[in-house]
Parts: structure tokens; C-alpha cells; sequence
């Protein structure tokens, strides 16, 4: 699931309370198709709130309780005797999805259950569900000096928005976005994950030297612009996923030279770049999901790319 730490000690207390009031807690549920292996589907934080403080090697101490304030302070081992068997005690109910039940029905079930409070964003989803090489890989892509340096460390690592980005690159330049992008998103980069997740260490290998090149590239040309559209008088927008894709796809396409050159020549490519958001049909295409839009923004960026390289 998502990280294990997003409950600060307060809320984990607070839970600890709950078992020692005998207040019945949400459900868990767990995917448990692979036997040696449970996916947590909802609980985790949970889970990590009972660990933290029944079984951690740090003795972890109750705070801001809000009824059994005179607790606060005291970890399990000094509680008295009957807190201790309340919360030992405390029932917990847990649903199984079993081996078998299709994926899209698994995935429906992640984005449905929500007990815990926080809502799993689709890429915590995605990596809940196809963990392997592909968010293995988006991990380390996404800590390169090359994405944090190029995004000017403006996409934040919380709920794994940073590997999502790392994911959209392998989508488009593995696949062919222009047959196999159906309008869905998450259709798309599930597909994407489970395809980088067959693959060998010389595959995996050339998507990395791909994305690290693609990355220093944009840093060069665009610099501060990189990945964001340009305003008025220059002023510069967020960071923005469809310029991701649509640089990705495009500089993914060109060899060590073409890049070259293109650099040597930003200062005429920043000018046609700034040029491209005075079009509204390019702007429109920008904010859309749809295939057609897609292809036809990425078509925009490599008429750009190819005018400056006749």
C-alpha cells in the first residue's frame, strides 16, 4: 500500500485507546491470492500503529489520548494488567480477496475501501497491486539527479506522485499510445507496469539510460520551463503530466545528436515552444484525457522538434 508512516504517533494513540475503550475498530482487508505473500488492500496504517507500539524494539509512549488521559506517556509493558488484556484481546475482523478473483475486481475493491481515512491515490493502487521491476524501477527513476533536478524537486515523493511520473514515461515509450491508450489512464499504465514487470536487467537497463538522457535533456533546453507551460510575460506554470508525456515520448524518439542539436539551438526552440500555448486547440488537447488529443499534442511536440532538425 501507501507508505507506512503517513499516521503521526497522535493518531496511532488514538487508536490504542480505541482498543482500550473496547471500541470496535474498521475492518481489514487483505488480497491474498499469493499465499507467502498478503497485500495489504486497507489496514496498513493500522497495522503499523499495532506494531509500532505492542511489538517495536522502540518503546513507543502514548500520547494525546483523549479519555484515558492518565495513560499518556505509558507504553504497553506499563499499562495495567486489564488494558494490556483489553487490547490483546481487542476482536479483529478481516475480509480475504482469495486467489483467483479477477484483477479488475481487485482493483474496484481498492479504490472503494476507504475505512482507514486516507483515500489510496491510483498510483498507490497500481503499486499495491503490480508491485515488481516496474515500481522497483520508478523508484530509482524518480531518485535520479536527473528528475529531481530537471522537475527543480517540485513533484513530491507523498503518495508516490513522483513514481507515477516515472510510470507515464514507460507507458508512452513502450507502448504504443496512439493504438493501445484507450481513453483510461489507469487501463494504460497497469499495462505498462505488468509488460516492464517481464522484463530483463538489458531491458531495464535501456529504459533508465532512456529516461536519465531524456531528463538532462529537458533540463537543458527548457531549464526553469521544463515540464510546465509559459504564461504571459513568461510567467510559468506547475509542473504538468501531459508535457511529461508528450517530452518523454518525443526526445525518447531522437538520438544523442539530434538532442544535441536541439540544445544548440534552445533559444530558437523556446521561442516556437512559448509559441505552441497561444493555440487553443493545443491548450484544449492539453487538459484532455482522450486518445485523439494525445496523439495529437505529442504530434504538435515532434513538428516542433522536427522543424528545427531539417
Amino acid at each position: 500500500q501507501r507508505k507506512k508512516e503517513i499516521w503521526d504517533f497522535k493518531r496511532q494513540s488514538q487508536l490504542i485507546e480505541s482498543l482500550m475503550l473496547r471500541i470496535p475498530i474498521p475492518s481489514f482487508y487483505f488480497d491474498t491470492a499469493q499465499e507467502d505473500t498478503w497485500k495489504v488492500i486497507d489496514g496498513l496504517q493500522r497495522l503499523t500503529a499495532f506494531k509500532n507500539y505492542l511489538t517495536g524494539k522502540e518503546k513507543k509512549k502514548l500520547q494525546d489520548l483523549q479519555y484515558l488521559t492518565d495513560f499518556n506517556g505509558k507504553t504497553f509493558d506499563e499499562l495495567p494488567r486489564q488494558y494490556i488484556r483489553r487490547i490483546k484481546e481487542a476482536p479483529i475482523v478481516a475480509f480475504c480477496v482469495e486467489k483467483g478473483t479477477p484483477e479488475g475486481i481487485i482493483y474496484n475493491i481498492f479504490q472503494r475501501i476507504n475505512t482507514g481515512g486516507l483515500k489510496l491515490t491510483p498510483q498507490e493502487i497500481r503499486n499495491a497491486m503490480y508491485h515488481g521491476k516496474s515500481t522497483e524501477l520508478a523508484k530509482k527513476l524518480c531518485a535520479s539527479s536527473e528528475f529531481l533536478e530537471t522537475t527543480m524537486y517540485a513533484v513530491k515523493p507523498d503518495r508516490m506522485a513522483d513514481q507515477e511520473y516515472a510510470i507515464r514515461f514507460m507507458a508512452f515509450t513502450e507502448l504504443d499510445y496512439s493504438v493501445e491508450y484507450q481513453d483510461d489512464i489507469d487501463a494504460f499504465l497497469i499495462k505498462a507496469m505488468k509488460k516492464v514487470n517481464a522484463y530483463n536487467e538489458e531491458e531495464l537497463k535501456r529504459i533508465e539510460e532512456s529516461f536519465c538522457r531524456v531528463m538532462k535533456y529537458c533540463r537543458i533546453i527548457f531549464g526553469r520551463y521544463a515540464f510546465r507551460r509559459i504564461g504571459e510575460g513568461g510567467r510559468r506554470g506547475p509542473i504538468n503530466k501531459a508535457l511529461f508525456e508528450l517530452w518523454s515520448v518525443c526526445f525518447s524518439k531522437l538520438k544523442e545528436e539530434e538532442l544535441g542539436e536541439l540544445s544548440r539551438q534552445s533559444g530558437k526552440f523556446m521561442e516556437k515552444y512559448a509559441g505552441l500555448f497561444q493555440k487553443k486547440e493545443f491548450i484544449q488537447a492539453l487538459k484532455s484525457g482522450k486518445r485523439t488529443d494525445c496523439v495529437k499534442r505529442i504530434n504538435e511536440g515532434e513538428m516542433l522538434t522536427e522543424e528545427l532538425l531539417c
